[in-house]
């Protein structure tokens, strides 16, 4: 069981997120293994189309990480997942698994800000959603069991709790800092040892952390750590979202709109004489609205 750790949820909200996270494992039938990349399979297999876009400041700095969106015409749903591919693929990894979970609430479309990640109930819910259903706590517990012959760190040195979180990080893919927390939440560090974890700087090629994980594994270490910069939706996917819209699932709107998202215009598809001038103004208004 999750210990209570975000102030924004209570006993029972922890324990409905937990429950869920297991429900779902078992639904994409996970078992006891990590899924890491896997979940952009996952996602197919749900029917969610995933859009891959990097989207960052001139600066580098980045103000969301991902959005989910649900289109719903004749009775006929079309799912979207967009992934902000110019943050680290770890990142990448929890972000999907947390619109996941905005897709299984069947909650209104979502736009996940960095800066409301731990401000918001909902927000709150779908990162513990991410973190447990990436690393469920029982699984974390038994790792350190089977490392250590104890329940918990707190007796271990730094470095040693560096080169455990790098091995945890490799195998189950979920970002350093997110492994952080879970150790924190499941009471496996004490609070001191939390703020301390938590300053490391997990990125700097000279860090501490970051020399750790090269010598657990240098080559998933290295794949995780890099900001893949995708842009798009693979073929088969691009197919089904130009087949709903032939078949009127989606209207041309709504169609457009979501190619604009893709970086693509209806031209390149051959199909720019089948949208209407009033679809594209609708088209351009709701543009002007998101922006």
């Amino acid at each position: 069981m999750v210990e209570k750790f975000n102030s924004l949820l209570n006993d029972n909200d922890i324990i409905n997120i937990v429950e869920m996270a297991a429900e779902k494992r078992r639904y994409f039938n996970a078992g006891l293994l990590p899924i890491g990349n896997d979940i952009l399979r996952l996602l197919e297999n749900e029917g969610i189309i995933l859009i891959q876009y990097p989207v960052e400041n001139k600066d580098g700095t980045l103000n969301f990480s991902a959005m989910y969106l649900s289109i719903t015409e004749a009775g006929q749903s079309m799912c979207f997942i967009g992934i902000n591919s110019a943050d680290y693929f770890d990142k990448q990894i929890f972000a999907a698994a947390h619109e996941l979970y905005h897709h299984f609430y069947k909650g209104s479309p979502h736009l996940c800000r960095l800066s409301e990640l731990e401000t918001t109930v909902e927000e709150a819910k779908a990162n513990l959603f991410a973190a447990e259903f990436l690393l469920p706590a029982e699984i974390l517990k038994k790792e350190i069991r089977n490392e250590y012959g104890k329940q918990d760190l707190k007796s271990l040195q730094h470095s040693t709790i560096l080169r455990f979180i790098s091995r945890i990080h490799c195998s189950w893919w979920l970002p350093y800092k997110s492994i952080v927390k879970r150790l924190y939440e499941i009471d496996s560090i004490s609070h001191l040892q939390y703020n301390l974890l938590y300053k490391e700087n997990e990125r700097y090629e000279t860090s501490k952390y970051f020399k750790a994980g090269l010598n657990s594994d240098t080559e998933i270490f290295s794949i995780l750590n890099k900001k893949t910069h995708k842009a798009g939706v693979d073929g088969k996917n691009l197919e089904v979202l130009i087949r709903n819209y032939e078949d009127g699932i989606i209207s041309s709107s709504e169609f457009a709109s979501v190619l604009e998202v893709f970086g693509k215009k209806p031209e390149e598809l051959g199909l720019v004489e089948e949208i209407s001038k009033e679809d594209l103004e609708d088209m351009s208004d709701f543009l002007g609205e998101r922006g």
